[in-house]
C-alpha cells in the first residue's frame, strides 16, 4: 500500500499476472502430457508390437490434441465475449465435428486391424493422468495462494 492507501499494483496489472500464471500452468500441463505420452509410446514401442504401440500413440494423440483444442476454443470464446447462444452452437458444432473425425479415423484404423482397444483406452487416459501429475507436482502453497479468491 502507498501512503494514501491505494494499492501499488493496479487491477489491470493483477489480471495480467493472473493470465501469465494461467498460461504458465497450461504450458506445464502440456509438457507433462507430452512427457507422459512420449515415455509411454517409447516404452510400448520397445517392448510391444506395432498394434499396441499404434493404439497407444493414436489414443494419446487424440487426448493431447483435444486438450490443446479445448484451451484454444475456450480462450476464443472468452476473449471474443461470445453470447451464450453462439457459444453453445460453436461448442456443439465443434464437439460433433471432432467426434466425427475421431470416429472416422478409429473406424478406418480398426478396419485395417491396427487398433487394440485396451491400448487405445490407455492412450486416451494420458490427458487425465497428465492433469493429475501436474496438480500433484505443483507446490501446494503457491497453488493455494494463486487460487485463494475461489474459496
Amino acid at each position: 500500500m502507498n501512503i494514501d492507501n491505494t494499492p501499488e499494483t493496479p487491477a489491470a496489472e493483477l489480471e495480467l499476472a493472473d493470465e501469465e500464471r494461467m498460461i504458465a500452468s497450461t504450458r506445464r500441463l502440456k509438457l507433462f502430457a507430452g512427457a507422459i505420452y512420449a515415455a509411454s509410446v517409447a516404452v510400448c514401442g520397445l517392448f510391444l508390437g506395432f498394434k499396441l504401440t499404434f493404439s497407444l500413440a493414436f489414443g494419446g494423440a487424440v487426448a493431447i490434441m483435444n486438450l490443446v483444442y479445448l484451451e484454444r476454443f475456450c480462450g476464443l470464446i472468452l476473449k471474443n465475449s461470445a453470447g451464450a447462444y453462439s457459444a453453445k452452437v460453436m461448442a456443439a458444432l465443434s464437439f460433433y465435428g471432432r467426434f466425427g473425425v475421431v470416429a472416422a479415423a478409429l473406424w478406418y484404423f480398426t478396419d485395417a486391424g491396427w487398433i487394440s482397444f485396451p491400448a487405445l483406452i490407455l492412450g486416451l487416459s494420458i490427458g487425465p493422468v497428465a492433469i493429475f501429475a501436474a496438480y500433484f507436482s505443483m507446490d501446494q502453497v503457491s497453488f493455494k495462494e494463486s487460487h485463494e479468491g475461489a474459496y
